[in-house]
């Protein structure tokens, strides 16, 4: 058996002048876990600190584009037993920083908006194989949302597709201990749908769902990996109120 104790922060600042936006962004992720059956302690704590700076151009289309620079460290202390009084340990830090881009475009009527975006790091990235080997790839995300309103109704759909471990400082959570970096393509679907106006009180709910195939051991101390499915589904709503 084992134990985890998972947290997560996440805190953004934003502002903008004219068609000109910067961005702070700082995203913490701890995981703590601790086991009785391979004598398991893993202590490991990422912190990823990043500034972006993006325009709106009007095209007749809505044209968007950003850059983001983002440091990325890594605090790690790693124990495993193997049952039989032998043992494997590490710890340090490791880290590094990144530049990524992005590019959307859109379309905004009375009752409907549509847009899609291609967002991708400059470099290539380490992600694991199906065999469990290491390789550098070309990471990237694309986007597609569709949104209706029809009075006070308003209903969304947003479609993201994760290619070669593209990886979200923003959902570090998911990231690290639900979806690790691999070279399979992850799909991920969104619904919202919110009752109110731009102004007193409305109501909104939400509902993502997200899966992905790949191979991984049944212990830290396996050698062999077995194919495995990984799905997320999560459910949110919220109140708020504007004045």
């Amino acid at each position: 058996t084992a134990d985890a104790d998972v947290g997560s922060t996440l805190i953004k600042y934003a502002m903008s002048f004219g068609n000109l936006g910067v961005g702070l962004t700082y995203s913490k992720f701890t995981n703590t876990t601790t086991g009785t059956l391979t004598q398991l302690n893993t202590d490991q704590t990422n912190t990823a600190m990043g500034l972006s700076v993006g325009m709106a151009i009007d095209i007749g289309l809505d044209l968007a584009i950003y850059g983001e620079f983002f440091n990325v460290s890594t605090d790690y202390n790693f124990a495993v037993g193997d049952g039989a009084g032998g043992a494997t340990a590490d710890q340090g830090t490791a880290g590094g920083s990144a530049i990524q881009i992005g590019a959307g475009l859109g379309f905004s009527g009375k009752s409907s908006h549509f847009e899609v975006a291609l967002e991708k790091p400059l470099g290539p990235v380490s992600v694991k194989t199906d065999d469990g080997q290491l390789k550098e790839v070309q990471a990237m995300r694309l986007s597609g949302t569709a949104e209706f309103r029809l009075g006070g109704i308003r209903l969304g759909y947003t479609g993201r597709a994760y290619i070669n471990g593209y990886f979200d400082q923003e959902k570090q959570l998911y990231n690290s201990l639900i979806f690790l970096a691999s070279e399979d393509v992850r799909l991920e679907h969104n619904v919202n749908l919110s009752l109110g106006g731009d102004k007193g009180l409305s109501i909104s709910g939400g509902f993502s769902m997200s899966e992905i195939e790949n191979k991984e051991p049944i212990t830290l101390t396996e050698p062999i990996s077995y194919p495995t499915t990984t799905k997320l589904m999560v459910i949110s709503a919220n109140v708020g109120y504007a004045f």
